[in-house]
């Protein structure tokens, strides 16, 4: 039995503007301006390890005390959670639930990892009109998480393979190493070929543009057994 891990980030693109709006909105409050390739800093890590990791990558300023931090975290909670609850422009890649589907009908278990609190994932499953419960066998969320690489790693261990293929649909180059080194096999990442690599990635990952083009590729044997 193979098993597909999903990073929402990769079903929803622009759920990424909603991630930098609300860190730049947060910091903001401290009469500290980013531009976007700062708050970029912030993609793919839960609120308060995107909060730390702007002051430490891009401000180079120490980080303050702790109830500060807390505070621009909840911040920018918040704000995410207004833009996933408000936004017209949110919506999910055309045919999602669809490929998701037929990945379920084929026999594969299905799991989410997203940087989101469980508050917001469920506002926004509403907006966009998907069961969570029947489209997934389990959602991992940040509520809890010191950071994206212990999210994964929850969301990992949750479903065994039963000697299948663990393949892991993400959005984000970066999180190549850490899927990979938690025990994925096949790694599919959006828009990785018009993305800057780590310095230190070496791990093969296949980019794809579009649910149609991960569809395809899904369907190819390299699905099949890893045995």
């Amino acid at each position: 039995m193979s098993v597909v891990f999903f990073d929402l980030n990769a079903l929803v693109p622009n759920l990424k503007g909603a991630f930098q709006e609300g860190v730049a909105a947060a910091f903001r409050t401290v009469d500290l301006h980013l531009d976007d390739d700062m708050t970029a800093c912030a993609l793919g890590k839960t609120y308060a390890e995107g909060v730390e990791a702007i002051y430490r990558r891009e401000l180079r300023m120490p980080l303050p005390e702790q109830q500060a931090l807390d505070s621009l975290s909840r911040m920018y909670q918040n704000v995410v959670g207004r833009f996933v609850q408000f936004s017209p422009s949110l919506f999910a890649s055309p045919r999602t639930a669809d490929v998701i589907t037929g990945l379920k009908t084929a026999g594969c278990k299905v799991g989410l990892v997203t940087e989101l609190d469980a508050a917001t994932v469920v506002s926004l499953m509403g907006r966009l009109g998907w069961d969570a419960a029947s489209l997934f066998d389990t959602v991992v969320t940040a509520d809890g998480a010191q950071n994206k690489d212990e999210m994964l790693a929850v969301l990992i261990e949750r479903i065994p393979s039963a000697g299948g293929r663990r393949i892991y649909v993400g959005a984000l180059v970066q999180d190549a190493l850490p899927a990979h080194l938690l025990g994925c096999d096949r790694i599919l990442i959006r828009d990785a070929d018009e993305a800057p690599q780590p310095a230190s990635g070496e791990v093969h990952c296949e980019s794809f543009h579009s649910m149609t083009d991960l569809a395809d590729m899904l369907r190819n044997p390299s699905l099949e057994s890893a045995d």
